[in-house]
């Protein structure tokens, strides 16, 4: 049998052995695979739930906020994976220096060659070959230097964007952390009017059958009582949901038992906006990512325009080859060395360079627009921060006054001169003022949150490599915006100044 009969023959029957033992899966063995494996990780779950041990950490007891977000910055999963871009960097870093250092290439074969005698007979010949290249870059027009440095910027850009997720998280814990205090001190609020309802629908109800009211009082009281009741439902759901949220970021257990020690303060703030606007230029993410984004798209050009430039590089190679036959040779060491260039035009490299400088044009409008966004932010939260603790000292007046207006109306309903109508819409009074009360404070408290955010001083100025245990700057208050590690900016707004 000849190499050539031999090869049409196995080829396709490797082939076909290959499809028939699975190695190309169906659609239906995809999708049955894909249904197992979930089927397993439910299966896993409901057998760690039923044990008592889960795979994500559990925490019970009281939690402060601070806690909260040392918790969800050692278990967040979100940003767990977002740390994995780290490497992603540190690959693409170390993959740019391969144009500036030497590259091996090992190659090698062996054969069977057929080979023709007279009288129609054939014979086979073994051949063997091996070979090393040694490839040295020299230099195409500035493109090695721009792809290194492209690289440390990417590099850079990754750290930010890493710090803007942590910010992120900050933000999502402390607000939904916010929002069960909120649902917590309305539920207080809506309790306590229950409970004064009850007991006014029960003197109602006495006095009714004594006939001294009407039926419609009663029912008023009944309505009321209702009211208080369903809120107080509302207000739990509110609490509960936001706990799940919670917990969902601290990358903790739902099974979790754990009690909420902070309270809702107002704590009055004096914002200056050129300073916000300082420490925002130095350490916003979003900001210096832009800018970033700039220097990169800069680099960008410099490696579209190096194509315009002849490539030299040198070589130094060695190869073996060991053959039979009658016009076989038989070398070994053979090798060479010698430098070589090559010179390629083309229309694309024209439009490379063209879409390269677009982009970097695209990046600095990006770069302003994104500085107008910073300003506009600051000025809406300063705004917002400014109303709330307006809306804060004026419920604060309200909120006394309401009190004492409930006090006087109860007495003039024991002395009979006020009527269970009067009752009802004093406790609403109360009721809503107080629940406006929280709410204000609440907003208060976001207002500075975002501001804090919009500057860019939740977290650390820079990572550089680690992940904080803490938030950095305490998001409660700040003094003069002075994060604790905050140095002023060159014009760049990325490096400090010299």
């Amino acid at each position: 049998m000849t190499i050539r009969r031999l090869t049409l023959g196995i080829v396709p029957t490797l082939a076909v052995a290959a499809l028939s033992a699975g190695c190309v899966p169906s659609d239906d063995e995809i999708d049955a695979e894909m249904a197992a494996g979930r089927r397993a990780a439910y299966l896993e779950w409901k057998q760690q739930r039923e044990s008592g041990r889960t795979v994500d950490a559990r925490v019970d007891g009281p939690l402060s906020l601070d806690d909260a977000i040392k918790l969800a910055l050692q278990y967040n999963k979100a940003l767990q994976s977002q740390l994995q871009d780290r490497d992603v960097a540190m690959g693409q870093r170390i993959a740019a220096y391969g144009v500036v250092l030497p590259s091996l290439q090992v190659t090698g074969s062996a054969s069977r060659v057929e080979r023709y005698r007279s009288a129609g007979a054939y014979s086979d010949v073994d051949d063997f070959s091996a070979g090393v290249t040694v490839t040295q870059p020299i230099m195409q027009g500035g493109k090695y230097p721009a792809r290194l440095r492209n690289a440390r910027l990417f590099t850079a850009l990754t750290e930010e964007r890493i710090r803007l997720g942590v910010q992120q998280l900050i933000v999502d814990v402390a607000t939904s952390y916010y929002d069960v205090l909120l649902a917590q001190e309305l539920l207080e609020t809506n309790r306590m009017a229950l409970v004064s309802a009850e007991a006014q629908l029960h003197a109602v109800s006495a006095k009714r059958k004594e006939d001294t009211v009407t039926d419609y009082d009663v029912l008023r009281a009944e309505v009321g009582v209702a009211t208080y009741r369903a809120e107080m439902i509302s207000q739990q759901n509110q609490i509960d949901t936001n706990r799940v949220a919670l917990l969902k970021y601290m990358g903790v257990s739902q099974d979790s038992e754990i009690s909420f020690s902070d309270k809702l303060e107002f704590l009055p703030m004096r914002p200056v906006f050129e300073r916000a606007v300082e420490i925002a230029s130095g350490l916003r993410p979003d900001l210096r990512s832009a800018e970033l984004t700039v220097r990169m798209s800069e680099e960008a050009v410099r490696i579209a325009q190096s194509e315009w430039f002849p490539a030299i590089g040198a070589a130094l190679s060695d190869s073996w080859n060991d053959g039979n036959g009658a016009n076989d040779s038989f070398r070994r060491g053979l090798w060479r060395a010698g430098i070589s260039a090559q010179w390629q035009l083309g229309i694309d490299i024209w439009g490379n360079v063209e879409e390269a400088r677009a982009n970097a044009r695209k990046s600095r409008i990006e770069l302003l627009d994104q500085r107008e966004t910073t300003l506009k932010e600051i000025r809406q939260q300063m705004n917002s921060l400014a109303n709330a603790e307006e809306v804060v000292r004026a419920l604060e007046v309200n909120q006394k006054a309401a009190r004492e207006a409930l006090r006087l109306v109860e007495i003039g309903y024991t002395e009979k001169v006020r009527t269970e109508l009067d009752v009802t819409d004093a406790r609403k009074a109360i009721t809503d003022v107080m629940g406006q009360y929280y709410q204000a404070l609440t907003d208060h408290t976001k207002a500075r949150l975002n501001l804090q955010m919009a500057m860019g001083v939740l977290g650390p100025q820079r990572l550089r490599g680690g992940l904080p245990t803490g938030a950095g700057v305490p998001i409660a208050n700040i003094e003069e915006f002075a994060a604790a590690d905050y140095e002023p900016t060159s014009a760049a707004g990325l490096a400090p100044a010299a």
